[in-house]
């Protein structure tokens, strides 16, 4: 991946972030294809977007935004799900998600 792709992708997540009223880090270790295209199906019907992306690009990408706070959580493998209307939609949705302990903005 060059530079300007990484800016592409710094740039629309950023975008995603500013827009969301809720961002949850998930790890996806050990799930499935299959499982994680279950999770991403049933995130999608209630207006979540589930992308897996590099741990850099999405501290970067998070800077700025509400959900800045979060950035510590980017360790490993994992994604980030975006939710725009109803933020608990983002929990009911799915019960692979592990909550974290929340930290103060």
């Amino acid at each position: 991946m060059n530079r300007q792709e990484k800016a592409q992708i710094i740039e629309n997540l950023k975008e995603r972030a500013s827009k969301a009223s809720i961002a949850v880090v998930t790890d996806f270790k050990g799930l499935s294809v299959e499982e994680m295209d279950s999770l991403r199906d049933k995130l999608f019907e209630v207006d979540v977007d589930y992308q897996v992306v590099k741990n850099t690009l999405a501290r970067l990408a998070l800077e700025g935004t509400d959900h800045e706070n979060l950035s510590e959580h980017f360790k490993e493998n994992c994604a980030i799900a975006l939710g725009y209307d109803d933020p608990v939609a983002c929990a009911k949705r799915s019960p692979t998600i592990r909550r974290l302990p929340r930290s103060s903005p």
